[in-house]
This record gives structure tokens, C-alpha cells and sequence, in this order.
């Protein structure tokens, strides 16, 4: 996340945004590095790019109260949000899905493809939950490395 952050810092400078980031860094997770770094370059990025100038991104995490194998991650920000037809189309590679940011910056659409196989191939699941002129959260799960080293002290 940090080096997301730093890779993005100027245009987060022009941009007057304020960045919260709130990851408990005790968590570890079990992740292939390289699919979870480009996952957060990813969703930071469309953060950046669909906040208005002068808001909030906010980073979260927080454990699944049902299954303490997995924590759920979550990128919050106060921007033009997504409308409900979007929403559904934004994950899948059969449609295309072109926008435009809040300073007229173009998304495709194809980096939140990437974002959702990374996820998967790493064992969690991605959602969306946006409103229109308000702002988007995206929200992955992925697998914690405490439940990992917990199965595989079981199997002695």
C-alpha cells in the first residue's frame, strides 16, 4: 500500500487529497506479492482518479467475523461513484466499460478485470458498493497466513 501511495504521491499532491490509511500492520496475509501489489496499484489509482479534488480515500482492514481465515481490505473514496447499470459490468471481460475521472483522466475498465482474477487466483472474492455522486468502496478478501500456520499445525 505504502508503495502505491508513494508511486501516486504527486498526483495526490495536485489532487489535495487526504489519504487514511488504517491497514492494522500486524495483519499478514498469504498473497503471491507481485498479483496483491498490483491489485492495490490498481484500485488506489482508480481511487485517485474518480475523487473529486479536495476528499478522502480511506484504507481499511477488518476481519471477517465468521471465517478468521480471511480479512477483508477495503479502498474508500468520496468520488463520482458508479451507477447501479455499471456496477455490473464493471468485473466482467465481455463488456467494455470506458469513463472518464474526475479531472477527465480515461479508465478502461480492463485494470478491474485484472483486479478480480488477481483476488480469485488468491483464494478471496472483490465486490463494489458505490452510489452515484457520492463515492465507491471496493472491498477483496484474501486469505490470512495466521489460519495457514493454524491448518498446518492441525495436520501434525
Amino acid at each position: 500500500i505504502n508503495e502505491s501511495l508513494l508511486l501516486f504521491s504527486n498526483i495526490i499532491k495536485d489532487k489535495h487529497l487526504t489519504i487514511e490509511n488504517n491497514i492494522d500492520e500486524k495483519i499478514v496475509v498469504f498473497v503471491d506479492y507481485n498479483m496483491i501489489n498490483s491489485l492495490f496499484r490498481n484500485l488506489i489509482s482508480n481511487s485517485i482518479k474518480f475523487s473529486k479534488q479536495k476528499s478522502k480515500i480511506i484504507i481499511d482492514s477488518k476481519p471477517i467475523e465468521l471465517n478468521t481465515s480471511f480479512v477483508e481490505i477495503s479502498i474508500n473514496d468520496n468520488g463520482i461513484g458508479i451507477d447501479d447499470k455499471l456496477k455490473k459490468y464493471i468485473f466482467k471481460f465481455n463488456k467494455k466499460v470506458i469513463r472518464r475521472g474526475s479531472n477527465n483522466e480515461i479508465g478502461s475498465g480492463l485494470g478491474l478485470i485484472l483486479c478480480k482474477e488477481f483476488v480469485q487466483k488468491n483464494g478471496g472474492k472483490i465486490w463494489v458498493e458505490s452510489k452515484l455522486g457520492t463515492g465507491s468502496t471496493f472491498r477483496f478478501t484474501v486469505p490470512l497466513a495466521t489460519a495457514l500456520k493454524e491448518t498446518a499445525d492441525r495436520n501434525l
